[in-house]
């Protein structure tokens, strides 16, 4: 990353969904999310289209049977939708809990006896995968795919939208490696991330010419808060690639130009 601009004193937002509405309405029409697909094309997500997804699809959840409260499970691979996936979570109420995508069943059991999820969204190579491990280790969990929260729906019954968390509200629950023990959970506030976001955005100074790469996995807390959400607070655009082996890795280098990464 590179911190050559002198950077502004942002204003520390109330919540996640706050800070989304925030940047939703400063930057409209600008392009957020950005991914090159396996066919060469690139796919695209403007801000105020990432409010609008997240908005809908945290009714999809709600009308699935998501409260606010609830831990949600978050298994994918860094994309655009996993972005829009944690901001539906955290826009129903509900509590995002990210996890590596290449977790096995074996180690998603002891952390869903921690957690006590009651839904879990997952691409569709996690569900591919792991089977019926999500299944098995919580019993009736409501699973989503990536691609139903981007999908017209029609809700069964009316759902009220839920309130805006506070800062004191959970965010997240993010489990640590288990390198040298059993994985732990930490659970970070609203107002911790919104606190992380101010205070990061006083040293890396993006703005709206930026092209932010995503490298790092996403349920890592270093890359989710400098590589996605000080990137959307700061109307920068972040670019998820195919891979990141060599071949693909230059092939977004060139195409893309990214001017910031971590």
């Amino acid at each position: 990353s590179r911190c050559g601009r002198r950077p502004e004193r942002g204003r520390r937002h109330r919540s996640l969904v706050d800070m989304l509405e925030s940047a939703a309405d400063r930057y409209g029409s600008r392009v957020a999310l950005v991914a090159r697909q396996a066919s060469g094309q690139k796919s695209s997500m403007t801000y105020r289209e990432l409010r609008d997804s997240a908005r809908r699809a945290a009714l999809l959840l709600a009308g699935r049977g998501v409260k606010p409260g609830d831990r949600v499970l978050l298994i994918g691979e860094n994309s655009p939708d996993w972005a829009l996936a944690y901001f539906a979570i955290v826009c129903a109420g509900a509590v995002a809990v990210p996890l590596d995508h290449l977790i096995s069943a074996d180690e998603l059991a002891p952390i869903c006896a921690i957690a006590q999820p009651s839904a879990a969204i997952r691409s569709a190579a996690v569900a591919e995968r792991l089977g019926d491990g999500i299944a098995a280790a919580v019993p009736r969990v409501i699973e989503v795919d990536f691609a139903e929260l981007s999908r017209p729906f029609i809700l069964k019954k009316a759902v009220a939208p839920p309130p805006e968390p506070d800062r004191k509200s959970l965010a997240s629950i993010v489990f640590t490696s288990g390198t040298t023990g059993a994985p732990k959970g930490v659970m970070l506030t609203h107002g911790n991330f919104t606190a992380e976001i101010q205070m990061l955005g006083r040293v890396f100074a993006l703005s709206g010419d930026d092209l932010v790469l995503s490298l790092l996995p996403l349920h890592h807390t270093f890359e989710f808060t400098c590589g996605m959400l000080l990137p959307l607070a700061s109307g920068a655009t972040i670019a998820h690639p195919i891979g990141v082996d060599a071949k693909n890795l230059s092939r977004t280098l060139a195409d893309l130009r990214p001017t910031a990464l971590i």
